[in-house]
């Protein structure tokens, strides 16, 4: 019976001790952890997401033709960025907006998916949802 109390008491002891990944407010888990790696952009399948680290992105939109030079089309470039709940703070890093702006983030581990607001396409709106799948290489 000493043994068995022993046991318990340890095994609370050793459970308290680990970090919990799940908050009160729901089945929420840190998606900084998760979403790290390349995403591809499903319609046009030539725009790409890169987490970098967890508050780094770079957006990868491909080469075009200017004054005869090949450049990367705008705004490619690096991001910093905060997800709070369905949002995403985005600041593109050349960008004098200090500030940066909030779009929709929604998650979908199930399909390895992210819906992002339209932050950079100029062709659709900015309330055009963009979805983007895991590249896994």
């Amino acid at each position: 019976m000493k043994k068995l109390i022993l046991i318990v008491a340890i095994s609370l002891l050793l459970g308290s001790c680990m970090k919990d990944n799940f908050l009160n407010s729901g089945n929420y888990i840190d998606i900084k952890n998760l979403i790290g790696g390349a995403w591809v952009e499903t319609s046009q399948k030539t725009d790409t997401l890169i987490f970098i680290d967890q508050s780094t992105l770079l957006l990868n939109r491909g080469i075009e033709m200017s004054g005869g030079y090949q450049v990367p089309k705008a705004p490619s470039g690096f991001y910093r960025y905060e997800i709070d709940n369905n949002n995403i703070l985005l600041h593109w890093v050349v960008s004098s907006n200090s500030n940066g702006e909030n779009y929709l983030f929604k998650l979908d581990l199930v399909n390895d998916k992210i819906q992002v607001g339209n932050f950079f396409m100029n062709s659709k709106s900015k309330d055009a949802i963009l979805t983007f799948s895991r590249v896994y290489l």
